[in-house]
């Protein structure tokens, strides 16, 4: 008898470093009828290839079933009832008879118990590039995408009138792709959640979108292009989001010399660490600053209760230990080399290095 893995569980299991998400393979179920819902069940099964521990009252294992099943008194495994059809590609096959909800359903199941920015603080997570609280306790970085904010739209249009529904298409409206890391999610939110959410409403920024630099860049930084956290397009506006890797005096110098390539190019860089966001004083200057650039006229602080909202906004937001920053994914230069293997040099050119050095400089 199979087990279907879903939401809490779910989530710990994409978050899991040991079963990478890009393995599972697409798995259509139409029906739950033969799903394991008892704990004597679930001891019979090896979910050690899922990187879940064995189920217990600390740590349960939450699993779907059809409603009517017969559920247990176990603590250490929690169903959870689904009536109706499954929608198309609701389960991954992780082994046999182990399969786990994918991360659309898991984002659906999760709009269930969690609030709405936590929610959408999953939804960047299953968007973007990063997994938080994996084995080791830290954050994870440049991992592969679950989901799409799209796929996440056609699978709740395809659950009906499922429970959840409703909260996870409210949450998904906040949700954009390609976050690189907790800290640029928590800087979107804070910047572009709506005022009743305590966020401040700037138009959304492109997140981790390369720019093609131009000849004086692609000279200096032997890169053709720069990868800014947060981009203003129209008002070229790059916002930077660092922790404490851009300490590293190397590190500085490479971000000098791009700051400069991006300058001449008329984009302002704006450079925002962790601590500065932690400090809401400090925070709040660059608030103005982004403001005035986007040409946003700032309301009252105490409009509608806006103080309150962002309080309750920041403390959701910001943990009490540190988050640490990351390094531009452009700022190994072998990786940014070899990605240009397989393509083909203009016959004008002899070599990559003369490439970058020479043509006209790039518009925006």
């Amino acid at each position: 008898m199979p087990v279907y893995v879903c939401a809490e569980s779910a989530v710990q299991h994409y978050r899991c470093a040991l079963s990478p998400a890009e393995s599972d393979r697409s798995a259509q179920i139409e029906n739950l009828d033969d799903a394991v819902s008892l704990k004597r069940d679930v001891n019979l099964l090896n979910l050690t290839g899922l990187g879940l521990p064995s189920p217990s009252v600390t740590e349960p294992l939450h699993v779907l079933v059809s409603a009517g099943t017969n559920r247990g008194r176990a603590k250490s495994v929690l169903p959870m009832a689904w009536n109706g059809p499954l929608p198309k590609d609701a389960f991954r096959e992780v082994q046999k008879d182990a399969y786990v909800s994918s991360p659309e359903l898991t984002f659906l199941q999760m709009a269930r118990v969690l609030d709405l920015v936590s929610l959408v603080e999953l939804g960047m997570e299953f968007c973007g590039t990063y997994r938080r609280e994996a084995v080791n306790g830290q954050t994870i970085y440049d991992q592969p995408t679950l989901t799409t904010p799209r796929k996440l739209a056609q699978f709740l249009d395809a659950a009906g009138q499922a429970h959840g529904v409703k909260a996870a298409r409210q949450a998904l409206k906040y949700v954009v792709p390609d976050s690189a890391s907790p800290l640029e999610t928590i800087v979107y939110l804070l910047l572009c959640l709506p005022r009743r959410l305590g966020g401040y409403a700037f138009p959304t920024p492109k997140l981790n979108a390369a720019i093609k630099l131009g000849k004086w860049g692609r000279r200096h930084t032997l890169r053709r292009s720069s990868v800014p956290d947060l981009y203003w397009q129209d008002a070229k506006i790059d916002l930077e989001c660092h922790g404490k890797v851009h300490e590293l005096e190397k590190t500085r110098t490479e971000d000098s010399m791009r700051r400069k390539a991006l300058e001449r190019m008329g984009v302002e860089v704006i450079e925002l660490t962790y601590d500065e966001v932690k400090d809401q004083k400090l925070f709040s200057a660059t608030v103005r600053r982004l403001a005035n650039r986007l040409g946003i006229r700032l309301r009252a602080r105490s409009e509608r209760g806006f103080d309150e909202h962002e309080k309750a906004l920041r403390d959701a937001l910001l943990p009490t230990e540190e988050i640490p920053g990351r390094l531009w994914k452009e700022d190994i230069a072998s990786e940014e080399f070899e990605s240009w293997e397989g393509e083909e040099l203009p016959p004008e050119y002899d070599s990559w290095e003369v490439y970058m050095a020479d043509g006209d400089d790039t518009e925006l």
